[in-house]
């Protein structure tokens, strides 16, 4: 493969080494003037630039197709990435030299004072980096047309390679696959995915789940949703209670659209605040279902008692109570 890596400045790699795996690892310096724009990856080391000539440190997936990690390394004033090896972990060790005061050392490290003008720099990176996990915003299933609808939203993504859509008639069955989508690598940009599954059978309930696979081969699970494939369209807007309700751990909620529409579905406690936004996109007509988990929109766990979900779409406003018992 052959790729550019660098900003609209002045960009220059010095160092390469290669893993069992054919991942690529790169070191090198970026001029100041367009360092912002050169490629970090979210949770790596340092996604911000320095000042003046910063080390850059990459690793590049096999096929050299998307960025594992990217990270700045450096202080306010010069460095340069000279050289770069790997180990058998996958920790990458780099060296160098820097003009700054500020280079970032390690709390009992041989030498954590700059001694003038231009030091020999010696670090050791873990290019797993500290991954914020694929941030999943919502995934509802719609029973459309003689089909079944997935739509789901990432608020970001980390190392994103594909995503698998696992099928069952029977929530705690055995699930197979039946389809996947290419993911978008590494963004802090809000994804938006569709798949339609036209193998289904008209008045069946059908369960999904996606199983999200990074470049590593590493992967994680979504909750489940259903719904069920009709003959015919709906002709006005519902909101079905919850099941269970009351409940402890995950409930259901079903609703239809008779029109396409923003459909916006949000959990509030009792004094009126937002708990959880359930949907806030653009959808077909049909019925959908989504689960609640009982969590709010930063993962935490809410105390039991009394919750109200509202669907708007349009004009159009339902509002139901439902119960957390605990």
């Amino acid at each position: 493969y052959s790729t550019f890596l660098g900003t609209v400045d002045v960009d220059g790699g010095n160092g390469i080494a290669v893993d069992s795996a054919g991942n690529a690892y790169v070191t090198g310096w970026t001029w100041a003037s367009g360092s912002s724009t050169f490629p970090t990856t979210l949770g790596a080391f340092d996604t911000t630039h320095n000042g003046h000539d910063d080390v850059f440190v990459t690793k590049l997936n096999p096929t050299g197709s998307a960025l594992i990690y990217g990270t700045f390394l450096g202080g306010s004033w010069i460095e340069n990435g000279l050289d770069i090896a790997v180990d058998g972990s996958g920790s990458a060790y780099v060296t160098g030299y820097t003009a700054s005061s500020d280079f970032p050392t390690t709390a009992g490290a041989f030498d954590g004072t700059h001694n003038g003008d231009k030091d020999l720099f010696v670090a050791k990176l873990n290019l797993e980096g500290y991954p914020v996990p694929i941030v999943l915003a919502s995934f509802v299933a719609a029973g459309g047309q003689d089909c079944i609808i997935l739509d789901w939203v990432t608020a970001s993504e980390i190392n994103c390679h594909m995503w698998e859509i696992y099928r069952c008639e029977r929530a705690d069955g055995e699930y197979v696959r039946v389809g996947n989508l290419t993911g978008r690598g590494s963004t802090e940009k809000e994804q938006t995915y569709r798949w339609v599954d036209r193998g289904v059978i008209v008045g069946v309930p059908y369960f999904y789940k996606l199983r999200q696979v990074d470049f590593e081969g590493s992967s994680t699970w979504s909750s489940v949703v259903s719904a069920t494939a009709s003959s015919a369209m709906p002709k006005t807007y519902v909101l079905r209670q919850n099941y269970p309700n009351p409940f402890n751990a995950n409930t259901e909620i079903r609703y239809q659209i008779p029109e396409d529409g923003h459909v916006v579905l949000i959990i509030f406690n009792t004094l009126g605040q937002e708990v959880r936004t359930l949907v806030d996109v653009e959808q077909e007509s049909g019925g959908y279902s989504v689960l609640w988990d009982g969590r709010d929109d930063l993962g935490h766990v809410v105390s039991s008692g009394l919750y109200f979900c509202r669907l708007k779409v349009g004009e159009f406003s339902k509002t139901i109570k439902m119960v957390l018992a605990k």
